[in-house]
């Protein structure tokens, strides 16, 4: 059998799983744990830092060059052969819950073929596969994330003055960060809290899952910067995996499949936007990936997007290592970067339309879902089918924000208004200055 093709759709009316099919779905979802253990995208792409400074010693000598990255292989030959059979054996089952494990298992034979793939064309190829085109259309909304990304520069660019206040100038070391958010985890992580550790490898500035927060040893950080990784790594990425490693069920629903990337980024950065942590600094970082990544695929090559990062205002060090996440695994000649940052904008606002739809139609319960484990949003839908009853269990640990639905609910009544609201200029400016 061909576990590329799609299975038919399940049979309408489908019951409740009887208990032999509801132990079959345990056992290939623990499976999917198990051949996935060692899969790790972003570990394996991850640049040594001594090409970073390397790079950039060149560079401040004047003669820059391309940095020469040695690419990591890891040999998953037996992962690929157990995540095949269990794609295989879960489409046999015409069942809603069966067909997530069998796209969970389906996702990471693609995050397989790209490791092998690094440095050639198919790696772009299956990068846009799994993550997407920065300039392929929002399908509901009928513009680009490179669009929206543009957007949002342009917007950032308009407040370039300093109104941001002296807590923006904060500078905090990674080891005064990790206590932070140690201290934010332990209110509500609680005896679940895990480790927070400073990595010097790290190519992002925080990195999280179910059993460790990482910090890139050495880096700064702002007091925004702070509050949105326990925000945005501590609340969602961690959180969601420890919830779904307890699934009785669906313990996969723990893993970081590739199918979930947007939803998670997506996720994580509304929880930014609804706690307040999102800055403008943090908008514009999020949006030149997207819109670097789209140069990449022009053509443009490593030191070009070195130089772009460093003409928007970042440092030469954040600059290198915005660059290095656009080329991680990719060609530095330009035209086949890696596409995973792409996924933000879509994301972000596909969760945000989530949630506004939830709450025009009365159902934030299913928002709950999006806490279970690391899901795709079209995972919510599935769950909540009749034919998926008693396969969920409840999320032990939510976010704050989360708990807090009131509140929650009056944000997007505010967020539903707002999204509808046509603001002519002058016509306004005039009724202002003629009010009492």
């Amino acid at each position: 059998m061909n576990v590329m093709n799609q299975p038919p759709p399940p049979p309408a009316g489908a019951d409740t799983l009887p208990t032999a099919a509801r132990e079959r779905l345990a056992a290939l979802s623990q499976r999917i744990a198990g051949a996935a253990r060692g899969i790790h995208v972003l570990g394996a792409l991850s640049w040594p830092i001594s090409v970073r400074e390397q790079f950039l010693r060149h560079w401040r000598r004047g003669a820059p060059e391309l940095p020469q990255v040695p690419f990591q292989r890891p040999d998953h030959s037996a992962a690929r052969e157990a995540l095949c059979s269990i794609a295989q054996e879960a489409a046999r089952t015409h069942h809603p819950a069966f067909r997530i494990v069998r796209e969970t298992a389906l996702s990471y034979i693609d995050a397989i073929d790209l490791l092998d793939a690094q440095g050639t064309p198919s790696f772009t190829a299956l990068s846009q596969k799994m993550y997407g085109r920065p300039v392929a259309n929002i399908r509901w909304m009928g513009r680009s994330s490179a669009a929206v990304a543009q957007y949002f520069v342009k917007q950032a660019d308009r407040f370039q003055v300093d109104f941001r206040g002296p807590d923006a100038a904060t500078h905090l070391n990674a080891e005064e960060v990790a206590h932070r958010i140690r201290a934010g985890m332990a209110e509500t992580f609680g005896e679940q809290s895990i480790p927070v550790l400073l990595s010097p490898e790290l190519a992002s500035k925080a990195a999280a899952g179910g059993t460790r927060v990482r910090l890139r040893a050495g880096a700064e950080f702002s007091y925004y910067d702070a509050e949105q990784l326990l925000q945005h790594e501590v609340m969602v990425h961690s959180l969601t995996a420890i919830n779904g490693r307890r699934q009785s069920v669906l313990p996969s629903l723990g893993l970081g499949a590739p199918r979930t990337t947007a939803t998670q980024e997506g996720l994580a950065t509304f929880a930014e936007t609804i706690t307040g942590t999102m800055d403008l600094a943090r908008m514009k970082r999020i949006s030149l990936r997207i819109v670097a990544i789209d140069h990449a695929l022009e053509g443009a090559d490593f030191i070009d997007i070195f130089r772009f990062f460093l003409s928007h205002g970042q440092s030469e060090e954040e600059s290198c290592a915005s660059a290095i996440r656009v080329f991680r695994g990719g060609d530095v000649r330009g035209r086949y970067p890696f596409t995973k940052d792409a996924v933000y904008a879509e994301g972000w606002l596909s969760v945000i339309a989530f949630f506004l739809w939830s709450l025009r139609n009365n159902r934030l319960d299913l928002a709950r879902h999006l806490f279970c484990g690391r899901v795709h949003l079209s995972d919510v839908f599935t769950l909540s089918d009749h034919a998926c009853n008693d396969l969920l269990d409840e999320p032990a640990l939510l976010p704050d924000w989360f708990r807090h639905v009131h509140t929650l609910a009056g944000s997007l009544a505010m967020m539903n208004v707002l999204n509808g609201l046509h603001i002519e200029d002058e016509l306004c400016i005039d009724q202002f200055r003629h009010s009492r």
